[in-house]
């Protein structure tokens, strides 16, 4: 897991075929709205992931807080909308959500939010525009007018977040996995970590009549991953069940 990046370039996502396009770039805080009793918004050289620099969003107190920005995005064509989020303390939060609309008073709109399992450090979030929750029949062809993240903390809890690297358009390549913590959801709701796994090829080969992994949708991906997931799963508890036999058989032997 890495702090500082110059930029966010292909080479930092070896899993990434086409990084899409920037859509954001968190460069100008005083772009954005801030919402939330205390909260509080600023930008940081420090810590950032593209461009020079990243947002640093504090929330308190347990406050629902929101940063807003408006926007003009087209984002009728292609797939995969990615995000970077440090995290400083996950234990403070409840949720992180995006909210994207084509009109200003948010009768309609776009929303997705990542909850349990978050980690400390740098988070990168993928989401497939049929992922995200319509209200009001909100549509993709529409012109996206606003753009809202929102922190749901715990409790009484102070929380700082930073934000970077927006991304619209992101083509995954599935032949190798890296380090950092990747957030893939195979879900509508929550994601999948998988944390600090070391750089590795995995099989493309595919049974007959199955499609390639290397032509499958970002959505037909992760339904591929969360398959996967849940075989392991299976044969992990069936690895269990024969360590306790097995321990059961030692005893009697006693």
């Amino acid at each position: 897991m890495f702090v500082q990046s110059a930029s966010a370039t292909l080479e930092d996502h070896p899993y990434i075929s086409d990084p899409g396009t920037l859509i954001e770039g968190f460069e100008n805080v005083s772009d954005w709205t801030v919402a939330g009793t205390g909260a509080t918004a600023e930008n940081d050289t420090s810590i950032f992931k593209e461009g020079s620099q990243s947002i640093k969003f504090d929330a308190v107190n347990g406050t629902y807080s929101t940063l807003t920005k408006t926007v003009s995005l087209n984002l009728s064509s292609g797939d995969g909308i990615s995000i970077w989020v440090y995290i400083v303390d996950k234990t403070k939060l409840n949720s992180i959500g995006l909210r994207i609309a084509s009109v200003t008073n948010w009768s309609k709109y776009f929303y997705y939010s990542w909850s349990v399992p978050l980690e400390n450090g740098w988070n990168y979030f993928i989401v497939s525009k049929s992922e995200f929750t319509n209200t009001n029949s909100e549509s993709w062809d529409n012109t996206m007018v606003r753009l809202r993240i929102i922190l749901s903390l715990k409790t009484g809890q102070d929380a700082t977040v930073y934000f970077d690297d927006l991304r619209f358009g992101i083509v995954g390549q599935p032949s190798e996995v890296v380090s950092d913590s990747i957030v893939l959801d195979t879900s509508s709701k929550e994601g999948t970590v998988l944390p600090e796994i070391e750089t590795g090829v995995l099989e493309t080969e595919t049974p007959s009549g199955e499609k390639p992994i290397t032509e499958m949708t970002i959505k037909e991906l992760k339904d591929k991953i969360a398959e996967i997931q849940q075989q392991i799963i299976e044969l992990l508890k069936q690895l269990i069940q024969l360590i306790q036999e097995q321990i059961v058989q030692l005893n009697s032997k006693k």
